[in-house]
């Protein structure tokens, strides 16, 4: 499988559970407890006699939350320990993301988001820039009467649609399904999601129009005393892929 493929549906597949805009990042992550900080890295996985244990390791996030519940900061790190990435978050006095700044490996800023809420503080659009007043991405929101976000639309520079994803929920605000579309509205990819009674997705189906084509993603977990997760084994297409690991500090 191509490997930024597989990436790309991870980052789907590791999106907000419960739409944004109105919870604070650890109840959008499924955490529990007074979250500090998370250091998450991502090896490849082996399958070595009937078990799939870590291979090398690809790469690792340090995320740090404040008392509120909230991202203030992401860190990307290479392999070898470099930083490529840096996230930076702003908040307003009702404790809402109006701002996000990213930084590359040398502390340049590469672009800036902006978060715009309705009057009842769901999250309805966040523009970026890569240069000062000129606009390089815009996403718009809407929701459902339960307040779950159920259409995400993406413009590009031009203000012009570029492509729209539409989702479906369960009784508890989980996300079940995912649908990309293009900008002719077009169905590309389709993913479906089933959950444990954590909440936390144990498998992933994934359809591509494009060949018609389908794969299937397992994830099996293991927890720490808040019940959440530490550790994280994903099985594609039967085949072992990736192994999460999280260090996971909370405030006293």
């Amino acid at each position: 499988m191509n490997l930024n493929y597989f990436k790309y549906c991870l980052f789907l597949s590791v999106l907000p559970l419960i739409s944004i805009g109105q919870k604070n990042d650890l109840t959008n992550w499924n955490l529990n407890g007074k979250v500090k900080s998370i250091k998450e890295s991502s090896y490849f996985a082996i399958e070595k006699n009937g078990e799939f244990i870590k291979d090398s390791l690809d790469l690792y996030y340090i995320n740090q939350f404040n008392l509120y519940g909230n991202k203030i900061e992401d860190k990307r790190y290479s392999s070898k320990g470099n930083l490529e990435k840096n996230y930076v978050y702003k908040f307003d006095n009702e404790n809402r993301r109006i701002e996000e700044a990213q930084y590359n490996g040398d502390e340049k800023l590469i672009r800036t988001i902006y978060y715009k809420y309705d009057d009842k503080g769901k999250l309805i659009e966040d523009v970026s820039y890569k240069e000062i007043g000129k606009i390089d991405k815009k996403i718009t929101y809407l929701y459902n009467e339960k307040g779950n976000m159920i259409e995400d639309n993406s413009y590009n520079s031009e203000l012009k649609l570029q492509k729209k994803f539409t989702f479906k929920y369960n009784e508890n605000g989980n996300k079940i399904e995912n649908c990309k579309f293009s900008a002719e509205n077009k169905l590309e990819n389709k993913y479906t999601y089933n959950y444990d009674l954590q909440n936390n997705i144990v498998e992933e189906l994934c359809f591509v129009a494009k060949d018609s084509s389908n794969s299937k993603s397992v994830y099996k977990y293991e927890y720490d005393y808040q019940n959440n997760w530490i550790k994280k084994t994903i099985i594609y297409n039967a085949k072992p892929e990736m192994i999460l690991e999280r260090e996971i500090k909370y405030y006293k």
